[in-house]
């Protein structure tokens, strides 16, 4: 049981990241000139290879799809979160985002893990 708690504790770390990021009305941005879908796909790769190690250590059996799925449902009530914070918005669009950065992380590590164990 400790150890299952020790593998969703950086997801669980991410995420209260995000959502204290998705808090401010005008969140810090890194340095260079990225776009708001830029942000999103990046911060999402990043939770989708959490929720991947998540729960491949945890729950092997649904490792393919259950990181998709968690991905998708925090990324939307992120975006749910943000239409109640002054000076942001709900976008669809940027939903899309966080789900194409989470579903890149998720499959490049899943083809990636299947081509080393065939090797």
């Amino acid at each position: 049981m400790r150890r299952a708690a020790l593998v969703w504790l950086p997801l669980v770390l991410y995420s209260g990241v995000i959502f204290a990021v998705s808090s401010l009305s005008k969140p810090p941005t890194p340095p260079g000139n990225f776009s708001d879908k830029t942000l999103h796909f990046g911060a999402f790769f990043v939770y989708g290879l959490l929720a991947h190690f998540a729960v491949r250590n945890s729950i092997p059996r649904l490792s393919a799809w259950l990181p998709f799925f968690l991905s998708a449902l925090f990324g939307a009530s992120d975006e749910l979160h943000q239409w109640f914070v002054p000076g942001r918005d709900c976008s669809f669009l940027d939903w899309l985002a966080d789900l194409s950065g989470s579903s890149v992380s998720i499959f490049s590590i899943t083809v990636g893990l299947r081509f080393w164990r065939r090797k």
